[in-house]
């Protein structure tokens, strides 16, 4: 048995087979969520390359998983070492497909998103890294039928996303080129200089890093919200745990250590920008791509940290913390708005006065999703901002300053939001109008955030375990 068949072969075979059953909505939802969670829970149990007792019965042989295998010419493994990225990578899949059908998002959401989240785990496990721009060049492509969906005509957004992304692949690219010949010529250090360049312009590009972040508002207000939100979680979880993992290589090959300055920089410079348009939004789809990319930054500067706050920072696992409470966040708000779309035509401001009476659940767990977000006290990503900021203050006081007036800014936006929703309309009256396994949900992540925000070691000390 192989761990790229387990993670890779395997699940793009089940997307390619629920495509054909996408007709059946229940059957490929269900189907999906089972695949995913499947492989997710065998990432966390399976260790590779050792012995295997998996003692389903009594004499149950025992197996080993090998790492990789190669293919055209490429050497692709899983090891202990990347499982936990692969773990997160289809968990958060599973979570997002678990609310896909409360959503009503298109057929092609569970089959295409599959497809995504087998590739990106293709992507990490590529030992040498010439192929895995290419792999994110198609996993981009892929996303287009989840944000547009048949009959509906080209979106802006899609577009921009798309030339954003083949530009970032063909940068990775370059630099993968140019510190290949750095190597060849007996480690120049001019060339693997210069190849940082475009290093760290591709992955600002394809992280949608300040500032090159413009198709993210656009995607979010001219989609479908939930299929939107489900780009913004797995392309920035997919592209940072590439980074993440290809660290220690490109400062092998002799990239400057200052590119995680630049990073931080960059991350910072994504959280400001985030935070003073999004603390000006009256539209809440263009809102949560904002907000978005606040989240992007913090990835940005987790990553950018790893080099300023080494002793005391454990990496991987702070990005995992990040993006568990990013996903519950973002799949809540934009759950609400999928909610909220079958009562509104959109989601300006204005035309959602008095909304909270019709649909009380899904306009208390929006507000709730977006304190969270913003970094409230007491709720899941709290914890996040309170890590940053203690690590940043070390560096520089303003810089923190700056990140704790964009919270605030946006916590503004929060206010303004619910005064509009419980401004009150003449003959409307309280009324719970969404269906029954929506509000479950919707219940369930508001849950969620609360005992996270309350309780940050029932989820987060083991995520910091995962990543080591």
């Amino acid at each position: 048995m192989n761990a790229i068949t387990i993670w890779i072969v395997l699940p793009l075979l089940a997307a390619i087979a629920l495509f054909f059953i996408r007709h059946r909505e229940k059957v490929m939802h269900l189907t999906g969520i089972a695949i995913t969670l499947l492989l997710a829970w065998l990432a966390w149990q399976l260790p590779v390359g050792e012995p295997v007792s998996l003692r389903l019965w009594p004499g149950f042989p025992t197996f080993r998983i090998a790492e990789g295998l190669s293919f055209l010419g490429e050497r692709l493994a899983i090891d202990n070492t990347i499982r936990p990225y692969v773990l997160m990578i289809y968990l958060m899949t599973g979570f997002w497909f678990g609310g896909a059908y409360a959503a009503r998002v298109s057929r092609n959401f569970i089959p295409f998103g599959l497809s995504i989240a087998g590739i990106f785990a293709a992507t990490i496990s590529i030992q040498s890294s010439g192929y895995a721009p290419l792999l994110i060049g198609i996993n981009a492509l892929l996303a287009v039928p989840i944000l547009t969906p048949p009959g509906k005509g080209s979106i802006r957004g899609v577009q921009r996303f798309i030339i954003f992304y083949i530009i970032g692949a063909c940068l990775l690219l370059i630099s993968e080129k140019w510190l290949l010949v750095s190597i060849a010529g007996s480690g120049n250090s001019q060339i693997s200089k210069v190849a940082s360049i475009p290093l760290l312009t591709g992955y600002t590009l394809l992280l949608a890093g300040f500032p090159f972040f413009s198709w993210i508002p656009m995607l979010a207000e001219e989609s479908d919200p939930y299929s939107a939100g489900f780009v913004f979680l797995l392309f920035p979880t997919g592209i940072s745990f590439l980074l993440l993992n290809n660290l220690d290589r490109y400062l092998m090959f002799g990239v400057p250590s200052v590119i995680f300055t630049l990073f931080l920089v960059i991350g910072m410079a994504s959280i400001i920008a985030g935070g003073l348009w999004g603390t000006f939004e009256h539209q809440l789809g263009r809102l949560l791509g904002f907000t978005t990319l606040t989240q992007i930054g913090i990835l940005m500067t987790i990553i950018g940290l790893g080099n300023e706050a080494n002793q005391t920072i454990n990496l991987s696992g702070l990005l995992f913390t990040q993006l568990a409470a990013m996903g519950i966040g973002m799949a809540l708000w934009a759950e609400s708005l999928s909610a909220v779309q079958s009562k509104v035509n959109n989601f300006m401001l204005d035309s959602l006065r008095g909304i909270s009476y019709r649909l009380p659940a899904a306009s208390f767990c929006l507000v709730l999703a977006q304190f969270s977000l913003f970094g409230l006290p007491l709720l899941a990503s709290f914890p996040i901002y309170l890590i940053l900021w203690t690590n940043l203050a070390r560096i520089s006081l303003m810089s923190v300053l700056a990140l704790l007036l964009c919270s605030a800014g946006l916590m503004s936006a929060s206010l303004r939001t619910i005064a509009v929703l419980l401004q009150e309309k003449d003959g409307v009256s309280l009324e719970i109008n969404e269906d029954r396994f929506q509000l479950f949900l919707l219940v369930l992540g508001g849950l969620a955030l609360l005992i996270t925000g309350l309780k940050p070691s029932w989820l987060f000390l083991p995520l910091l375990q995962l990543g080591g």
